[in-house]
Formats: structure tokens, sequence, C-alpha cells
């Protein structure tokens, strides 16, 4: 949890060597269940290239279409959309 004063954010970092899926495991999509607007993805894309780039996703639950897969999957088109819509 990352806290400064008047904001604390549950912050999950996650990155890709190009892009396609991120998987949350159970425990984290329930935390994103649980913290809601305070849960804070990071996924880096394009890890293995010379310009990777970063998306922060306030309240995944909310805005992103997940699939279970022993945890969720979330595609890179619905994590790209949702951070450049907010």
């Amino acid at each position: 949890m990352s806290r400064r004063p008047g904001a604390e954010r549950g912050i999950e970092v996650k990155g890709r060597v190009d892009t396609g899926e991120v998987a949350l495991t159970e425990n984290e999509w329930a935390r994103a269940c649980n913290l809601r607007e305070r849960y804070w993805p990071y996924v880096a894309f394009d890890c293995g290239t010379a310009a990777p780039r970063l998306f922060e996703v306030q309240d995944p639950f909310c805005k992103l279409i997940a699939r279970p897969q022993c945890g969720v999957t979330i595609g890179y088109a619905d994590v790209a959309r949702r951070t450049q819509a907010d």
C-alpha cells in the first residue's frame, strides 16, 4: 500500500516484453475488488523495446473486462483504452 497525505493506493506492477494479456492472481483480483478506486495496476508494455509504455488504471474491477483463469487476465486493448478514456 502506498500512502501519502490524503491518498492511499494499492499498487500492483506488471510488465510485458511486448503486448498481450496481463494476469492477476486470485489474491490480486480480490484486492482489486476490495479496494476498488484505491487499487491501481501499473502495467508496462513493450519492455523489450527502446520505448516501453506505462499505463495506470484506477479501479480495474470496475473498468476492465477480465476473464477467469486461476486468477484473471486483462487484455492490452482494455488497459490502453481505459487509461486514455480517464
